[in-house]
């Protein structure tokens, strides 16, 4: 990026981060979320440290938190309450210790670590023993007073209860919300009343100017830190693990995960196991807080811009972060849908890098008002494919570009261009046009289907385009003299392909159905199927009714089967793949199993098995897999690293059991 560019850049993300830090500190409200509002600091910070004559004393980097509500009292804080600064990756987690070597000469401490709890910071003054005030962080220099409201809070202590006590100590930490009372909270609360999240829920709730508001409203105290300033002190720590001894002795709660580092290695393993931890946690946490325990050590350090430079928060990955749409592309699926996706600047969400989202249809491109070259949110749970979720108007460029479905598609092949029942999906007509016949291949011979090793996008392309495969069934008449004949292809490359191809020629019923495309049948529909119809033959003359009974096949499944079935031309082609596979029906089902009827629902990695086997064996033992979760599904079968489904089984009160478990039941 040039650094013209990068100035516009920087002053846009300015801008956009005032706006949004001026809703959350003084209205309380959120229009992003956290990550996505991280994301966009990280950036501009980024920026910054590539052209630092750009930098300038107003910017957000420079300072700290958001300004005080007018209505409350304001209190001077007598210790500046600073934020920290993030890093997203032990890459940057390396450059800031070596940052701190430099500047000490040499690594002389250990760290103190601890879970960044997601609430809302808060100073809290004793004078011998006694609760005098409470303050929020405010600008970080000046606060709220919000006494009335934090009194409330039964966590915290209005009398400290060691015997040796300062004359006066200020206890800093997080006042936050359980996930259950703030479920419980908000289902209270009248719709447009309801809190995007817990700390805002936490905030709006310490700003009650009425406590018994406030007191109604389980809220916790949490503390991760004290200032003492009399050296007659004969207490006083000198680290910040003795620190939190002294809190506990004084009564104050602390998070309890609180560890002592030697290395960054072990303070990477404690962000891992964190991290995977989260979702069992009381309350939200969104990563780690690492700092030099030595105190003398880390105020030597000093501060940088509005954070100490011997503490980082390590932020857990993002489901939401900002990024920019590069170009729209259309995608064309197996039955000949038109899908349009956003091809994105490379960017990390939710552990992973992203460099596409769907943006669905023409219908949610004119709802979003997404254009090429916009900054936009784009959000990504678990495996499921990123979304857009929001555009940043405040960031378009002049030369944005509009994208439009009917108007991308080459005139030439417009007349083959037609609109689903619904008005919504654009969609090929001709089943025989390249590149609705290539998605078609595709998925015959993907993971889920044939499960065929080497025949993959690039070399189904050019078998079509050579005219060696037209239909599923010529798959299995290919042999290693067609494949050599495509460019790059050695013959020992081609016999192995071949190879495969052969050793899949046995295929289960279910997934013979789901390898044919038909419209709206997936894995779990297609294995439906198989087990009602014991024979392909029943299946062809399946009549409406009879689908209309089958469990989890509504109108819209049986109609667009029914219509598929009716088809010649499709009728042809299931029957001459049909003449060059092996088909195995399906066998009776276990029906006194303890699976039997049970819904599955899978997160995270298994490690005696893979996922798909392990779905096959919920299959044999009559249950039935879910792709989502809702009050229906009777497990979640939780692996290694889970996703987000995780915190929403808990939600749901969903029975969640870990893979020993899992293993038992099956064998039952």
């Amino acid at each position: 990026m040039t650094k013209q560019r990068a100035q516009k850049r920087i002053i846009h993300l300015r801008d956009e981060i005032r706006h949004h830090r001026s809703l959350y500190f003084v209205e309380d409200k959120q229009e992003i979320s956290d990550s996505a509002l991280d994301s966009l600091k990280h950036e501009l910070s980024e920026l910054e440290k590539q052209y630092p004559d750009l930098i300038t004393l107003n910017s957000p980097t420079q300072r700290v938190g958001g300004e005080a509500v007018s209505g409350f009292k304001k209190i001077t804080h007598t210790t500046r309450m600073l934020s920290l600064n993030d890093v997203f990756n032990t890459e940057e987690l390396e450059e800031w210790e070596q940052r701190l070597i430099k500047l000490q000469g040499k690594k002389n401490w250990k760290y103190f670590v601890d879970v960044k709890l997601d609430g809302l910071a808060m100073s809290v003054l004793y004078k011998d023993g006694q609760f005098v005030r409470a303050a929020t962080r405010g600008n970080g220099l000046v606060g709220e007073d919000v006494s009335h409201s934090v009194k409330t809070i039964e966590a915290l202590p209005l009398k400290l209860s060691s015997k040796h006590i300062p004359q006066t100590v200020e206890v800093r930490g997080e006042v936050l919300l359980t996930k259950k009372e703030f479920e419980r909270v908000n289902k209270e609360l009248k719709i447009q009343e309801k809190y995007a999240n817990p700390r805002n829920l936490a905030a709006g709730s310490i700003r009650q100017l009425n406590p018994k508001v406030t007191a109604s409203r389980k809220l916790d105290f949490y503390g991760w830190d004290m200032y003492v300033n009399e050296k007659s002190y004969s207490k006083k720590s000198e680290t910040r693990d003795e620190y939190y001894l002294q809190l506990k002795k004084f009564g104050v709660p602390t998070s309890g995960y609180e560890k002592m580092c030697s290395t960054l290695k072990e303070v990477e393993e404690y962000y891992k196991k964190m991290l995977k931890k989260r979702d069992k946690l009381p309350y939200w946490i969104d990563g780690i807080v690492v700092k030099i325990n030595n105190l003398e050590l880390a105020e030597k350090s000093g501060v940088v811009g509005k954070a100490p430079r011997a503490a980082i928060a390590w932020k857990f990955p993002a489901e939401e972060t900002t990024t920019v749409v590069e170009d729209i592309r259309l995608q064309v699926g197996r039955t000949g849908v038109l899908t349009p996706v956003a091809v994105l600047k490379p960017v990390v969400v939710a552990g992973s890098t992203v460099s596409r989202a769907t943006l669905h249809n023409q219908a949610e491109i004119d709802r979003l008002d997404i254009r090429i070259g916009d900054t936009v949110i784009i959000q990504k749970a678990g495996d499921i494919i990123p979304d857009v979720v929001r555009v940043l108007k405040r960031f378009r460029p002049k030369d944005t570009k509009s994208f439009s479905i009917k108007n991308t598609v080459p005139h030439a092949e417009k007349r083959n261009i037609g609109k689903g029942e619904k008005g919504v999906q654009y969609y090929i007509k001709d089943s025989q046009s390249f590149d609705r016949l290539v998605r078609s291949l595709i998925h015959v011979v993907s993971k889920p289907a044939f499960d065929i090793v080497g025949l993959g996008n690039k070399i189904i392309e050019q078998l079509v385009q050579e005219k060696l495969i037209q239909e599923p069934a010529d798959i299995f008449k290919l042999e290693v003299g067609d494949l050599t004949s495509l460019e790059r292809f050695a013959e020992k490359k081609a016999q192995k392909v071949i190879d495969s191809i052969n050793d899949h020629r046995n295929v289960s019923f279910a997934r013979f159905l789901y390898a044919l495309g038909i419209p709206h049948v997936g894995e779990q529909t297609a294995r439906t199927f198989a087990k009602h119809f014991q024979k392909l033959e029943d299946f062809l003359q399946a009549n409406p009714a009879q689908l209309m009974e089958l469990e989890d096949v509504g109108d819209i499944v049986a109609e667009g089967t029914i219509k598929w079935l009716r088809n010649k031309d499709y009728k042809k082609s299931v029957l001459a793949l049909a003449a060059v596979v092996d088909i195995e029906y399906e066998q009776v089902r276990k029906k006194n199993s303890a699976c039997a009827g049970k819904v599955f629902v899978f997160t995270g990695e298994l490690e005696s098995f893979a996922r798909d086997k392990a779905k096959e064996l919920v299959y044999q033992n009559g249950g039935k897999i879910s792709s989502s979760l809702s009050k229906e599904t009777d497990y979640l079968v939780a692996g290694n690293k889970p996703g987000s489904k995780f915190k929403k089984a808990q939600k749901l009160g969903v029975k969640i059991i870990e893979e020993e478990s899992f293993k038992k039941l099956i064998s039952e």
